[in-house]
């Protein structure tokens, strides 16, 4: 009944926890203790919470037009002066999307330059994975 006797037994009221969680879907668990009133919700990781039906329902994930990838679901902001969920302005920039305006228009580098940065993998639009990034340190150290 206090915090000082919930600290005296805490291994045990951790197990109980384990042993109780262990054996249920995380929201079916969720769900079983909201409806006894205790306080409660999933740990996500960012990835899921793009598929979250409460986030959808209330507009906070809208799809949004990004360069090279298309439509991209994007969080918005996460609170409202009206009915409804703010409109996302403007969308993130995906990787090197403004590479020739900035470095060559704010920089000046020609469009022989861009191309040649390019081919060597110094700029780009796409992510590289550890792979690939292994095999183009091994070629550019020779």
């Amino acid at each position: 009944r206090s915090a000082a006797g919930r600290r005296a037994i805490e291994a045990e009221i951790e197990a109980a926890i384990t042993a109780w969680t262990s054996t249920r879907d995380a929201d079916a668990a969720m769900g079983v203790l909201q409806s006894a009133g205790v306080a409660s919700g999933v740990a996500r990781l960012p990835i899921d919470l793009l598929k979250d039906p409460q986030l959808h329902a209330r507009g906070f994930i809208q799809d949004v037009d990004r360069a090279f990838i298309g439509r991209h679901p994007q969080p918005s902001m996460p609170f409202r002066e009206g009915d409804a969920p703010f409109a996302i302005r403007s969308v993130p920039p995906t990787l090197g999307e403004h590479n020739r305006e900035i470095l060559g228009g704010m920089l000046g580098l020609s469009d022989a330059e861009l191309d040649e940065l390019a081919r060597e993998g110094i700029i780009g639009t796409e992510m590289l994975m550890d792979e690939q990034l292994v095999k183009e340190n091994k070629r550019a150290a020779g």
